[in-house]
């Protein structure tokens, strides 16, 4: 008994370190699924991070029933008690490595460019909450529902699914300003759905990240927009994936066309973004 209490605290010890070093390692690679215009489109199957919050709920319970079965090999406890006292501990190591790696099985896809715009244009077009829907792919509709600051926001979509119902998703973004290297980041994030509208099911996830670094060209800006969505429902991994890729490249696309019309030449941000000083 004793050996095999020695093995299981040797197991628990494995899993948490497995835990620890689990964000970032063993992801797949990506791999290039576009490279046209100018435009590289890079994919792999994303790997959530780990549960930290459940593993560790979990640990502690582990913890607590190996001093139990501890204690009761000391005091002479029953086979039977000792038997479910050990397969509870089985069942929570389990439970740990469910936790602690975990496939989605959906696509998540970064896309990467030089601009052919200043960085005042690209941040004021996502800026544009009206507008989003005017060049984001499968985009129908968007709104600001809340706006707490300008660098802090949420906003509200409607997504065109063919053939299943259409969503819909409200996420808040953060804007990131690095006045020493220039670099302009704006993150959003999921939140709790602000509408119900009929005939449109909630998004399950959708997070992703547009980054703008200058060049030495003031009219030229290096892109990169990584995107992570799960529909949910019945659109699984196999029904998305194929088009988890078009996406994003359909979505730059249609905002550089958007951008060559001038539409957003002369827009003022409402915040420094750069060391230039603001006109």
């Amino acid at each position: 008994m004793r050996l095999l209490f020695v093995q299981r605290v040797a197991t628990l010890i494995t899993l948490l370190l497995c835990a620890a070093g689990s964000q970032g390692k063993d992801q797949a690679p990506w791999e290039v699924e576009i490279d046209e215009d100018g435009i590289k489109i890079e994919c792999r199957i994303r790997q959530k991070s780990t549960r930290q919050s459940e593993v560790e709920t979990l640990s502690a319970s582990l913890t607590a029933k190996q001093a139990e079965i501890s204690q009761l090999n000391a005091t002479g406890a029953s086979r039977e008690e000792l038997l479910q006292a050990e397969k509870d501990a089985e069942e929570l190591e389990q439970a740990i490595a469910i936790n602690t790696k975990e496939k989605t099985g959906y696509k998540y896809c970064k896309a990467t460019a030089q601009a052919p715009f200043p960085m005042s244009e690209l941040i004021a077009i996502n800026l544009d909450a009206e507008g989003l829907q005017d060049w984001m792919d499968t985009v129908k509709m968007s709104f600001q529902a809340k706006k707490f600051s300008d660098k802090n926001y949420i906003n509200c979509m409607q997504y065109d699914i063919p053939v299943f119902p259409d969503r819909e998703a409200c996420a808040e973004t953060n804007i990131h300003t690095d006045l020493d290297s220039g670099e302009f980041k704006l993150i959003f994030s999921l939140v709790d759905n602000l509408v119900n509208t009929i005939g449109h099911d909630p998004m399950k996830i959708i997070k992703g990240y547009w980054k703008f670094n200058p060049t030495d060209h003031p009219n030229k800006t290096l892109l990169e927009y990584g995107t992570y969505v799960e529909p949910g429902g019945v659109i699984i991994p196999f029904l998305y994936n194929p088009r988890a890729a078009q996406i994003p490249f359909r979505t730059i696309k249609q905002m550089f066309e958007l951008l060559q019309t001038g539409k957003y030449a002369d827009t003022q941000i409402p915040f420094q973004f750069s060391k230039e000083p603001r006109l």
